[in-house]
């Protein structure tokens, strides 16, 4: 009888043992299930963070090709507007046969012109389509002002007088400063100055603005020499827009402090002198050839803060990178003067305040500028029309 109960103690105790064994072996597959869970979330988190990071990044270059594509588009209009000055339009090739997609339009609108103004003379339908003379279009300018004169609200402003015509039609170009609205009824319009360091040396004043425009540069000088080059500035046409780009030689020297402070008292200075205008303070532009990438981002910040507080225009630049640089990673190539000619476009001319374009007269410049904005936005079929035979 002992030896049984010895037996059934003996089971009773392995079999205990068992369902620890089976417990615990139970506890640590779970355990182990349970880290690698984690492990496997934590990898996951961190994926989702990098996608974050690089939907922002793509999401940044996205906004950053839109900005480089509008400001491209600037440049090429730049490119055409010295072309269509430079070139002379009533040229041989000119007066000899064009037929091209503009005829259409062109066409229509002296239709339009006729009809609402019959005495005024347009061109034949099926002509060949070539530049008009002097003498014609001032023929044109008349009779549009007699119709005017006569018709009350439905009188047509000519926005540009009959002798920058005339000078479009001759083929005669821009001179050395921009002068093309000066209007016989107006006074003298108002004159734009630059004055900054090497880093404008090659924004060419005459594609800034019809109002003439002046430049003073002072390659290799400091915020405060050029402070004090500021009473040698002698103007006489009175300023409507002042802009100072400087700072770029103080960088590698001074404090940030230091550095606004001089471009402050260089643009108080300024506006003494030039009480009428309204002053603009360019950023200073990235360059390459030394590292003050975070000196210079601080001085433009407190530079924007400056220009809030003393009631100047801050000239954003940042978009001005290093591929803007030329060889010396200093000074800007030709992407970067257009940038740079950009940014001070905007600043002499507001969006509100920005001339209209002509129409009712044929203006190869404005119908070229509007084809090459077509051609970079989007594809373009152009219809070939052909002269009829007779």
């Amino acid at each position: 009888m002992s030896a049984v109960n010895s037996t059934l103690l003996e089971h009773s105790n392995r079999l205990e043992q068992l369902k620890n064994q089976e417990s615990d072996s139970e506890a640590i597959r779970l355990r182990n299930e349970n880290l690698e869970l984690k492990k496997e979330n934590g990898r996951l988190t961190e994926q989702i963070n990098n996608l974050s990071c690089t939907l922002t990044d793509l999401q940044d270059k996205v906004k950053q090709a839109e900005e480089e594509k509008a400001s491209l588009i600037t440049a090429i209009w730049l490119l055409n507007k010295e072309l269509g000055v430079n070139q002379p339009l009533n040229s041989s090739e000119s007066t000899g046969e064009k037929i091209n997609s503009d005829e259409a339009d062109d066409c229509q609108r002296c239709q339009q012109l006729s009809r609402a103004y019959p005495d005024i003379p347009t061109q034949n339908r099926y002509s060949t389509l070539a530049i008009s003379g002097p003498q014609v279009i001032e023929e044109t300018v008349e009779a549009i002002q007699r119709q005017a004169s006569g018709q009350g609200s439905q009188a047509i402003e000519v926005e540009e007088p009959v002798e920058a015509i005339q000078s479009q039609a001759s083929g005669q170009g821009q001179t050395s400063t921009s002068t093309q609205d000066v209007d016989k009824s107006s006074d003298k319009p108002k004159s734009v100055l630059i004055i900054g360091d090497s880093i404008i040396k090659h924004i060419d004043p005459r594609k800034l603005s019809k109002k003439t425009v002046y430049k003073r540069s002072f390659p290799g000088k400091r915020v405060e020499e050029i402070h004090d080059e500021i009473d040698n500035i002698q103007m006489n046409d009175e300023l409507s827009y002042v802009i100072i780009h400087v700072g770029t030689n103080n960088l590698s020297s001074e404090s940030v402090d230091s550095c606004v402070r001089k471009i402050q008292k260089l643009a108080l200075k300024t506006r003494r002198k030039f009480q009428n205008s309204k002053i603009g303070i360019s950023s200073i532009i990235h360059r390459d050839d030394i590292n003050v990438s975070a000196k210079l981002s601080a001085v433009n910040g407190k530079l924007k803060e400056m220009a809030n507080n003393d009631d100047f225009v801050f000239i954003d630049n940042s978009r001005i990178d290093g591929t803007c640089l030329n060889g010396s990673k200093l000074h800007l190539n030709a992407k970067g003067s257009a940038y740079l000619a950009n940014n001070f476009i905007k600043f002499i001319r507001p969006l509100g305040k920005r001339a209209k374009l002509q129409t009712g007269f044929l203006n190869p410049i404005h119908q070229l500028g509007q084809l090459l904005t077509q051609l970079t936005t989007q594809p373009t079929t152009i219809p070939l029309y052909k002269k009829p035979r007779r």
